[in-house]
């Protein structure tokens, strides 16, 4: 997922207005596309990231003068919606791939939707299995 650098250059404001945006797409998508999510259903996000490894990485790109304005978009975020988390899993390799896999084995049975659309087919090789596709 990519966010757009009007968002970021927003620092609080930008974070809430993006998970906002997140959440309308997600649900227009799931009224349009998904039929067979039964009613009442609710929206979560989880991003796991190096928040100061990306932040640096906006620092470098410009969009920010000081990893602090990245942090007021994580906190942003955060708080944009209810069930949407920004998660700093600092830095380290496959920190974030090894919370997905756990967030995974944990959600797996209680939502079969939620890795509908999974961009990590190489953590999840059996998921259709699972959760029937």
């Amino acid at each position: 997922m990519t966010f757009s650098d009007d968002f970021l250059r927003e620092g609080e404001q930008g974070g809430r207005r993006a998970a906002v945006q997140l959440f309308a797409d997600i649900h227009e998508y799931i009224e349009n596309e998904c039929q067979d999510i039964p009613f009442g259903y609710r929206i979560a996000c989880r991003i796991y990231a190096n928040v100061r490894g990306l932040g640096d990485v906006l620092v470098r790109r410009g969009i920010y003068e000081d990893i602090i304005e990245f942090e007021d978009f994580v906190r942003g975020f955060t708080r944009g919606k209810t069930l949407f988390d920004f998660i700093d899993v600092g830095a380290g390799k496959d920190r974030a791939d090894e919370k997905i896999i756990g967030e995974y084995h944990c959600l797996l049975h209680l939502q079969p939707h939620v890795f509908h659309k999974t961009h990590y087919p190489k953590l999840f090789p059996s998921l259709d299995v699972h959760v029937g596709f």
